[in-house]
């Protein structure tokens, strides 16, 4: 079979580069890389804060992160101390300070849409200690707050306040195609196609992404749960991402492993992190070559949204 060109261009944009998260002088900070020069350089560092996470609007036109003086985990409860919120100016391209936000059990990032984010952060009451705070605050992309809700929960009755997950797109933009899956042990990936369903993959692990670029389809799974056995290993099998050809009806490269492969798609470039902790590193595959265009390693790790790290779920 003659081999299919691969060539993205035609309707996305040309990014010259990018954000994302290392270590920087033993902090996790941001760094910025040059896919023309292929180099990165330090580019948002405070001796104080950590960044805990970057995130990028779904077209990648805009970007905020969150830092914090000191996260962990005390006895049962994560914890996460002294949140500030960060934007990058979208006129002046720097990096700057929104509000603190407080300090909590845990925070939450989501896009609301191409120009408003909000975060989510639990925290215990004060005066009731069954009592877990949930508040949302919504921003636009220039900081400017639109929406601050408090709501109070019982744990001992209502449970604790989780987030829903970013909502997937399992649909084709033409609604052509669509993904379905099935199954809990063994999870199968079908690719639909008006009443025809095709199993494409099979896997222990739940879909976390999916991206449509033109014939071209892009899926992540994962799975970090306890009872992932191979967390105790040395190499854990937490992820798998999937290009898939929807003219070729064929998986076109896979990759296996440990990380949660964060991954985004611009041009001709998928771009996705790989590995936990030191190990953790950004792969940069040009999809017209199929072959690395390039790899991001850093001493301490990097990550496009954070530093990944296995799950602590103590002993």
């Amino acid at each position: 079979m003659e081999e299919q060109k691969t060539d993205l261009s035609s309707n996305e944009p040309v990014i010259k580069d990018f954000l994302f998260v290392g270590a920087v002088k033993d902090k996790p900070g941001l760094y910025k890389y040059n896919l023309v020069q292929k180099a990165y350089e330090p580019f948002w560092s405070d001796k104080k804060e950590e960044v805990v996470e970057l995130s990028y609007s779904e077209k990648m036109q805009n970007v905020f992160f969150i830092t914090a003086k000191k996260f962990g985990k005390t006895g049962a409860f994560p914890f996460i101390n002294n949140i500030k919120l960060y934007l990058i100016n979208p006129e002046t391209g720097r990096a700057d300070f929104v509000e603190e936000i407080g300090s909590g059990i845990q925070v939450f990032v989501q896009w609301e849409d191409e120009y408003n984010f909000r975060i989510i952060i639990n925290y215990f009451d004060k005066t009731i200690t069954n009592y877990v705070n949930h508040r949302k605050i919504l921003y636009n992309t220039y900081g400017k707050k639109l929406e601050d809700i408090a709501e109070t929960y019982d744990i001992t009755k209502q449970g604790y306040p989780y987030i829903s997950e970013k909502k997937i797109n399992y649909f084709s933009p033409k609604k052509k195609y669509s993904i379905v899956s099935r199954g809990d042990d063994s999870v199968g990936i079908y690719l639909k196609e008006d009443e025809k369903e095709e199993l494409i993959y099979k896997s222990k692990q739940q879909i976390k992404q999916i991206e449509w670029r033109n014939d071209f389809l892009f899926l992540s799974t994962l799975n970090i749960k306890l009872n992932n056995e191979s967390l105790k290993t040395e190499n854990p099998e937490t992820s798998k991402l999937i290009v898939y050809s929807l003219g070729q009806d064929e998986i076109l490269k896979l990759w296996e492993g440990g990380g949660a492969k964060n991954f985004f798609v611009a041009d001709n470039f998928l771009v996705f992190d790989n590995g936990f902790d030191k190990h953790s590193h950004i792969v940069i595959y040009n999809l017209k070559t199929r072959k690395i265009f390039s790899e991001i390693k850093i001493q301490d790790g990097c990550g496009l949204r954070n530093i990944p790290q296995i799950p602590d779920y103590g002993t």
